[in-house]
C-alpha cells in the first residue's frame, strides 16, 4: 500500500474527507504524515484519532523557503513517503520538493484551471471572486504541481452548478467545491498510484542529511556543483552553466534559463551579505515566472518588451525585500542580477544589469562589453570599480539600481553573460574560446576550463546565446 503525505495549512476539511474515505475503504492508500505550517489543535486531534503522525513546522523558524522546504522533504522522506498530497496549503513549494519528490506532488485547485490562477490566490479568495463573478458553473482541479503556476499536469476537473434558484453564499459554495475536492482526490488517488513508475525512484536522504542520488536534485537549491540548462528557439542556441569553483564551499551564484528560449540570465550572491546564496537564487526565480506567467502571453509592440523587463526587474526587487521583510528574521540579502530577455522576430535583446556581472557580444571575431559595473570608484574606462554600489534585496532604495541595453543582434552573433568567476580568465581568454567555434555546450566548458586554469576563487556562471 502506497505511503501519502500530506502537506497543509489551515483548512481540515479536504484531509478529513480523505481520511474517511480511507476508513470506509473507497481509498486504497495510507496517509503516514501530515505535516501543517500552523498550530492547528483541530487537525492534531483528527491526526491522533486516526494514529497518523503529525508535525507542526512553522515557517518563520527557517532563513528561508529552500531550507524550509527541505526540512519538509527531509520528514516526508525519513518516513519513505512516496507521494505528496497539498490539502489547503498556503505557502509556495519550491524546487527542494519539487525535484526531491518530481511528479509525486499533487495539489487540488478550487476552480476550474485555467479560471483564477494568479499570485496570491487560494481557497477563500478564490471562492469570494466566483461568487462577485456570478459564474453558473465552477468546480475543482487536482493537477501534478511544478514550478509555474497553476501550470502542472492537470490529472482531473470535476465541475458542479452554482444555484440559480437562490443566491449561493460563501459557505453554501465552500462546501460544494470541496466535497467536489475529496471526491476528484479520490479518483486521482486509486489510479494514479497504480500507475506511478517503481516506487524506488523517489530518492532519499543520506543520514548526513544531503540528497543521496545527484540525479533527483541535479536543479535543486541544494545542489551545488553544477548546474546546466539548455533551450533552443528554431536554429538559435541557449545554454547556461552554473559551477561552484575551485575553492568555495557553497555556489553562491544562480544561473537560470526560460524553456522557450526568450529569457535567460544569473545572479552572483554578494559575499558580504549572508544570504547573498539566497538572494540570488530567489531574485532569479521570481523574474523566471515572472516571464512565464505574465509576460510571454503579453502581445508587445515595438519596444514596450524593453519596458516589461526592466518593470519586471524593479517588482522582483521590491517583491524580494516585501517577502523579506515579511520574516520573523530579517536576512542579510544581496546579489547582482543580468537578465536577458530575447525578441527573436525583430531580431533584438534587452539586457537589464545590477551589480557586477557583465554581458559580453562576441561579433566578428571581436569581443564588446555590453555592461558596466555598477561599483564605487567606477572607471569609466576600464569598467571596473571596488565594492558593489547597487545590488538587489537590499533594504535601502539608494542601494538598487538597474541599466537597460537594447542591441540589434544578427546571424552568428554570439551574447555571453557571466559572473566575475569567469573574468579572472581574462577578457582575452573568452574571446579566444569564444573564437574556437565550438558547439556551444562545449564553448561553456572550454570557458569554464580557463577559469579554472586561472585559479579562479570564485563561483562561475556562464549564460550563452549562440544566434
Amino acid at each position: 500500500m502506497a505511503k501519502i503525505g500530506i502537506l497543509t495549512s489551515r483548512n481540515n476539511i479536504t484531509t478529513l474527507g480523505l481520511l474517511e474515505a480511507i476508513k470506509s475503504g473507497i481509498l486504497k492508500t495510507e496517509i503516514a504524515l501530515i505535516i501543517c505550517s500552523q498550530q492547528n489543535p483541530e487537525l492534531s486531534e483528527i491526526a491522533q484519532k486516526h494514529n497518523i503522525e503529525i508535525i507542526i513546522q512553522k515557517p518563520d523558524l527557517f532563513a528561508s523557503i529552500e531550507e524550509y522546504d527541505y526540512q519538509i522533504a527531509k520528514e516526508f522522506s525519513k518516513r519513505k513517503i512516496e507521494l505528496i498530497l497539498l490539502c489547503d496549503y498556503s505557502r509556495m513549494v519550491s524546487n527542494v520538493v519539487l525535484n526531491a519528490y518530481k511528479d509525486r506532488v499533487l495539489n487540488a485547485y478550487p476552480a476550474l484551471l485555467p479560471a483564477f490562477m494568479g499570485k496570491g490566490l487560494f481557497g477563500k479568495k478564490i471562492i469570494e471572486k466566483i461568487l462577485d463573478r456570478k459564474l453558473k458553473i465552477t468546480g475543482s482541479t487536482i493537477y501534478i504541481l511544478n514550478d509555474v503556476l497553476c501550470e502542472g499536469k492537470i490529472l482531473c476537473q470535476k465541475h458542479i452548478e452554482i444555484n440559480k434558484n437562490e443566491e449561493e453564499d460563501f459557505n453554501s459554495l465552500k462546501t460544494k467545491i470541496y466535497n467536489l475536492q475529496i471526491e476528484a482526490y479520490v479518483e486521482v488517488l486509486n489510479s494514479y498510484i497504480d500507475n506511478l513508475s517503481n516506487l524506488e525512484d523517489v530518492k532519499t536522504l543520506s543520514k548526513d542529511g544531503s540528497f543521496s542520488a545527484r540525479t533527483s536534485t541535479e536543479d535543486s537549491y541544494f545542489n551545488d556543483e553544477q548546474k546546466r540548462y539548455s533551450a533552443e528557439f528554431e536554429d538559435k542556441k541557449c545554454f547556461a552553466l552554473c559551477d561552484i569553483g575551485l575553492k568555495r564551499k557553497e555556489n553562491m551564484d544562480t544561473a537560470f534559463l526560460s524553456e522557450d528560449a526568450r529569457i535567460l540570465g544569473l545572479g552572483d550572491g554578494v559575499g558580504s551579505a549572508v544570504n547573498g546564496k539566497i538572494t540570488s537564487r530567489l531574485m532569479c526565480n521570481i523574474v523566471k515566472n515572472k516571464w512565464l506567467n505574465e509576460g510571454r502571453t503579453k502581445v508587445f509592440k515595438s519596444l514596450e518588451i524593453g519596458s516589461w523587463l526592466r518593470n519586471a526587474v524593479i517588482e522582483s526587487n521590491q517583491e524580494l525585500i516585501k517577502w523579506n521583510n515579511s520574516q520573523a528574521s530579517k536576512l542579510d540579502l544581496g546579489s547582482t542580477f543580468i537578465c536577458g530577455l530575447i525578441d527573436y522576430e525583430n531580431n533584438n535583446i534587452y539586457i537589464s544589469n545590477t551589480g557586477d556581472s557583465r554581458a559580453y557580444l562576441f561579433r566578428d571575431s571581436t569581443l564588446y562589453r555590453l555592461t558596466r559595473d555598477h561599483s564605487e570608484n567606477y572607471n569609466p574606462e576600464t569598467g571596473e570599480g571596488g565594492s558593489l554600489l547597487f545590488y538587489v534585496g537590499g533594504n535601502s532604495e539608494r542601494s538598487f539600481g538597474v541599466d537597460l541595453y537594447q542591441l540589434s543582434i544578427k546571424k552568428d552573433d554570439k551574447i555571453l553573460m557571466c559572473s566575475d568567476g569567469l573574468l579572472y580568465a581574462t577578457e582575452e581568454k573568452v574571446a579566444e574560446v569564444l573564437n574556437k567555434e565550438l558547439p556551444i555546450e562545449e564553448t561553456a566548458d572550454e570557458l569554464l576550463k580557463r577559469a579554472y586554469e586561472a585559479e579562479a576563487p570564485d563561483n562561475t556562471s556562464i549564460v550563452l546565446l549562440f544566434y
